[in-house]
């Protein structure tokens, strides 16, 4: 459309200004250094369209060189399936809009239709892709537009826009447009895709953009790509429907190619995409994805015979490749069925070698590897070879004998179980209390034997960072923590838990372990102030704003004070580990191809420093991702073949290890890494302390386990009771701290540490037993080597056997946070943790500096804690060759973690045992009384206030669709649905457009309210222009312009009595006739990136000329920026990070 003003005609400093506002854009930039396929674009500001904004960004003019645009773009239409009226209706609209080529692919062939008329070219052939592939022969332009599915066009779809995209960004090959469908349904289409183990994942939304338009792996509708990309990246052949899509924006992303949307295009298209699983299937067959996580929330699942996946010969599979899940799961199926059978017949095993590995890692078996170990005690050969036979072996497997009486396999196709019987099973070197209970560890669904402890054969394996999924019957479950294990058999031996405080226990030898993207990146922040002046920042005090003692919970009772906010110099740290993992792709990238030169496929010559100085920047960040950096030696101990002894560091508290290989101790290896005579380490018994919290322990079992401590450690020993008279029955040394009843857990603790006059501590949450398995000079030795680590732990055994390493990650997003039962680094045989659920090592200087949160109690009180560790740039590993005897594992209930949730104002929880709670704004102390207060000092807005807004927002829309009443979401509230779906969590008002003609029918409202109860009432703000509804803290705006109509005028004639629809908050709302266009125009430059409200920003001549922010993609800085609330704590361009916070964990 033409703008209201020519360019012509504007001033001379209009056209100043207009080159300005280019440059700051970055476009134009190329205009004279090349040939161009369409002219250039001018923004005229966000007035020029107003109200409906059709107008603002308008091409120039005059612009030479430009061929027309029939020799730039030919439509393709794959139309085999159409109606012949929906065919006739877009060649109709497009000859109205555009003289182009158009290819279409109809049922009688192969046309293309040009000036010269319609003229036969193919024939048509077996598969929509081969019909695509033939049509791309046809063409003669350079960029192709791929209308999928249109059912009309307009001059809404704008080809030029397009090509000029692909045009001005190098990097771009595809570029796509929004689609509306029959029932006015909007909807970008912009998919991202992963695919990772056999599994594949595609979300709806962005994490950047440029040029307005969003980066985006898959494209959902209609595109416009260069011919040269068609004709190298070629549609497969035999696929039809959806399917050659998805697998052809596969290809294009594995090729390194981007694609984009531009959402300010709008294609009308008959329906949105949806797939089924048997739309998926030819996908999942041809890149052997045996799950897919569909766009639309869905999960389809896939067998191994579905996708021609062959378990047969996985060892050529595992030369290069992870083992399908769907082999795995067969392997763990059939192995799990035979030890079940054997448990039955009393036979007692233990896992062994890679195989307790893969569950120590997995909990299954690891997705490397092709055999599977078992110990099986001697003299039980024949029971188990009548096991193998009737469960392992069979028409596809074998049972062969090597040794007799001591070892044989079952040999399979696909796997091969070894078993191999000793003398003694490990189970002699737990206490005597627990002989009778085998330890027991998940393994493909179930606990399973595992020889004592797991730990010890999976200590010094290099960690791994693939993503091993287990699969059982079909489905991808996450890895269960142990306290979640399926119901496992009686042990084997029988018998029962032997009571820790009548039965005496044996001394055992101490265990010992045995072996570059265009698209911008991170989050934009800037030292700015807002126009905020002192009024209005005490108004917000006294109304309510986010709390800025600690880490703010916006706004919390002062009864519930937040945690003690971190020092700055640690402030940043999700920033910092961020960035770190950043640099360390590109390092990993970097450090591939370094040296290649020369070779097939390699164009430039990588020096292999480039790699070295990025890996030292990573560790600098993050020194989780460093070989040696904060670390006192490469290894965790020496290798008595290759080196010397090595010297005691200044200031160590034990001896360094020597590992003396993995046949030193065999076939138990509760030996190998020896602690080696050293001189200048001070005794232990000036080293660490141990804190027994102890006030819901009997008395026989705190008397029990200081005597177990007291046999192994002579070191001091305070005891937090219930009793004081428990002090005589302990002796010794040890001391009891009997708190007052009104003291929380928390308050004792610090009490206790207080007392402590070493400098390291052990809490001994839970513990029930003590033996030489838990080795604290181990932890104490990684926290003197690994400077930057201050907290280790060990794992955990319950009274039932099941072992469970207990290392969590968290991560705290937009008021939820995260735990899962895992880790992605590793060190010293340590798993890097941001939580541990089991005891823990760390030092006393720690404990002081961030004392336990007063008034807590219980695990909540460990929970609050590590979150403030973890906030303050500490690191804590967890050491699973140290292993903690304990009651219970860790399970917290909804009672449980609303401590945790009141303190760090977490309206919901995703626990680390896959449950999921939700908590009220009230029960955690979150209010919504001063939303623009809360806005202003860069906070996100809850999700209860969010939810708050957008139910009020359902009167108007409820009252619009009751009385058949044209409305429109408009400004910010379109661009919340546009960009979220829902409200957008910095706005502070909801803005709705409506005819003028209606306004005594909206003046109405009012009685919709009363007859809901509404805490909401309506008032005339301007005559027949302005009606506000007023809401607790919220208000809402509701006017009317000038012209008789909405947007919808601007719609093709056929589709006007059909609004566009948008999706918002669950419900289906009117929107502008083009949310993307309308958006682009009134907010202008780089709309999809975000900004802070107009409110709290100051608004400059530039920002006005971009169409109101100077600085898009920007976001103020956060005066509490420790609170995972705050906005520069996330990117200021995408939605996926608001949408999911947790998607890329």
């Amino acid at each position: 459309m033409k703008p209201h003003v020519s360019p012509q005609r504007m001033s001379k400093a209009a056209s100043a200004r207009r080159r300005a506002r280019r440059q700051a854009s970055g476009r134009g930039s190329r205009e004279g250094q090349r040939s161009r396929s369409v002219c250039p674009e001018v923004y005229f500001g966000s007035h020029h369209g107003w109200p409906f904004y059709q107008r603002g960004m308008e091409a120039k003019k005059e612009c030479q060189g430009v061929p027309p645009l029939y020799d730039v773009l030919t439509v393709l239409l794959p139309a085999r399936h159409w109606p012949e009226q929906q065919l006739r209706r877009v060649r109709q609209a497009i000859a109205k809009e555009y003289r182009v080529r158009l290819v279409i692919i109809s049922k009688g062939g192969i046309t293309v239709e040009d000036m010269g008329g319609v003229r036969a070219a193919r024939v048509a052939g077996l598969s929509a892709a081969d019909d695509l592939n033939e049509a791309v022969k046809l063409v003669e332009t350079p960029f192709v537009l791929l209308g999928e599915s249109l059912a009309h066009f307009s001059n809404q779809s704008s080809l030029e826009r397009l090509v000029r995209v692909l045009d001005d960004l190098d990097h771009v090959q595809v570029a796509g447009g929004a689609a509306r469908d029959a029932q006015g349904h909007w909807s970008h289409g912009c998919l991202q895709q992963h695919m990772a183990n056999y599994q594949a994942k595609y979300t709806m939304g962005y994490y950047h953009s440029k040029y307005e338009c969003m980066y985006c792996d898959d494209l959902l509708t209609p595109f416009v790509t260069t011919t040269k990309l068609l004709r190298s990246l070629a549609f497969s052949a035999g696929l039809s429907g959806q399917a050659l899509y998805r697998d052809w924006f596969a290809k294009v992303r594995g090729a390194g190619h981007l694609a984009v949307l531009c959402p300010d295009v709008m294609f009308f298209v008959g329906d949105h995409v949806n797939m089924t699983a048997d739309d998926w299937l030819p996908v999942a067959r041809r890149w052997a994805l045996e799950k897919v996580q569909a766009f639309d929330g869905r999960e389809h699942f896939f067998t191994c015979e579905a996708l021609d996946i062959s378990c047969s010969d996985l060892m050529s599979i595992v030369d290069s490749f992870l083992i399908p899940p769907c082999c795995l799961a067969r392997i763990a199926d059939r192995v799990g069925r035979a030890l079940e059978a054997a448990e039955e017949r009393n036979l007692d095993y233990e896992l062994q070698a890679g195989t307790v590995l893969g569950a120590v890692k997995f909990g299954s078996v690891l997705p490397w590897d092709i055999d599977l170990d078992v110990n099986i005690e001697c003299g039980t050969q024949a029971q188990w070879m009548a096991v193998a036979n009737a469960h392992l072996a069979g028409k596809d497997c074998s049972l062969k004998v090597y040794e007799a009486n001591v070892y044989f396999s079952v040999i399979c196709p696909k796997y091969m179980v070894e078993f191999v019987c000793y003398a003694r099973l490990s189970r002699g070197v737990l206490p005597d209390e627990y002989r009778n209970v085998p330890t027991r560890i998940e393994f493909g669904g179930a606990g399973r034997g595992l020889e004592q402890p797991p730990d010890s054969t999976a200590g010094t394996a290099t960690a791994s960072r693939s993503y091993g999924t287990r699969s059982t019957g079909g489905s991808f479950p996450p890895l269960k923590w142990a306290g979640q294990r399926a119901a496992t058999t009686t042990p084997a031996s029988g018998g029962a838990v032997g009571s820790p405080h009548t039965t005496p226990v044996s001394t055992d030898p101490a265990p010992q372990r045995v072996e570059g993207d265009p698209r911008s990146f991170g989050a934009g922040s800037e030292e700015s102030e807002g126009a905020v002046d002192e009024e209005d920042t005490a108004a917000d005090e006294a109304e309510g704003r986010p709390r800025e003692e600690g880490v703010a919970c916006p706004p919390a009772s002062p009864s519930q004070p937040c945690p003690k906010c971190p020092e700055s110099e640690a402030l940043q740290v999700e920033t910092r580990r961020r960035i770190a993992r950043a640099v360390a792709d590109v390092q990993g990238l970097i450090s591939r191809v370094a040296g290649q030169e020369g070779r097939p496929g390699t164009v430039t010559a990588v020096d292999g420093e480039w790699g070295a100085a990025s890996g030292r920047v990573a560790a600098e960040l993050d020194p989780r991702l460093a070989a040696t950096s904060g670390a006192v030696r490469e290894r965790s101990a020496r290798l008595p073949g290759l080196e010397a002894p090595w010297s005691v560091r200044e200031g160590a508290h034990v001896c360094p290890e020597a590992y003396f290989g993995p046949h030193f101790d065999a076939p138990f290896n509760q030996h190998g890494m020896e602690p080696e005579a050293c001189q200048g380490v001070p005794p232990f018994a000036s080293v660490l302390t141990a804190l027994l919290p102890a006030q819901t322990w009997s008395q026989e079992v705190v008397t029990f386990v200081v005597a177990k401590i007291r046999k192994l450690y002579d070191i001091p020993i305070i005891v937090v009771a219930s009793d004081l008279g428990l002090g005589g029955r302990l002796g010794g040394d040890a001391r009891v701290l009997v708190p007052p009843p009104e003291q929380s857990l928390a308050e004792a603790l610090n009490d206790a540490v207080g007392m402590v006059e070493t400098p390291f501590v052990l809490l001994g949450e839970s513990l029930a037993h003590f033996s030489n398995q838990s080795s604290l000079e181990r932890l104490v030795r990684v926290l003197d080597d690994l400077d930057h680590v201050q907290v280790a732990g060990g794992a955990a055994r319950d009274a039932q056997g099941h072992w469970s390493h207990g290392c969590l990650q968290q991560h705290m997003a937009i008021y939820q946070a995260k735990y899962t039962m895992g880790y992605y680094h590793s060190k010293y045989e340590c798993m890097y943790c941001d939580d541990l659920l089991t005891p823990f090592v760390t030092t006393t200087k720690l404990l002081r500096s961030l004392a336990f949160s007063a008034g807590l109690s219980g695990q909540a009180l460990y929970r609050d804690w590590f979150a403030k560790v973890r906030g303050a740039g500490h690191l804590a590993v967890v050491c699973p060759d140290v292993m903690f005897f304990v009651g219970d594992h860790v399970n917290m209930t909804a009672d449980d973690w609303l401590p945790m949730a009141r303190r760090w104002a977490l309206e919901k929880v995703h626990a680390f045992d896959g449950s999921l709670h939700h908590f009220s704004c009230e029960l955690v102390g979150i209010s919504c009384k001063s939303p623009l207060g809360i806005i202003r000092k860069a906070f996100l807005l809850p999700l209860c206030c969010r939810r708050l807004m957008e139910r009020y927002l359902t009167h108007i829309l409820d009252y619009g669709a009751a009385k058949n009443l044209s409305h429109e979401l408009q400004a910010g509230s379109a661009l919340g649905a546009l960009k979220m779906g829902s409200y957008l969590p910095w706005d502070y008002d909801m803005d709705v457009v409506f005819e003028c003609k209606d306004f005594k029918e909206w003046m109405a409202i009012g009685s919709l309210l009363r007859s809901r109860n509404s805490e909401c009432r309506a008032t005339i703000t301007q005559h027949n222009k302005y009606i506000t509804l007023y809401c607790p803290n919220f208000f809402l705006e509701l006017y009317c312009h000038r012209y008789n109509s909405t947007s919808s005028a601007f719609l093709p004639e056929e589709l006007r009595d059909t609004p566009t629809t948008i999706w918002y908050a669950g419900r289906w709302a009117r929107v502008t006739a083009n949310p993307g266009l309308y958006s682009r125009n009134k907010l202008g430059l780089d709309d999809l990136k975000h900004a802070a409200h107009w409110r709290t920003l100051k608004v400059t001549s530039v920002g006005k000329q971009k169409g109101g922010y100077e600085s898009p993609g920007v976001w103020r800085r956060c005066r509490t920026p420790a609170h995972h609330a705050c906005l520069d704590r996330f990117p200021a361009d995408g939605n996926l990070p608001f949408l999911f916070p947790f998607l890329r964990l």
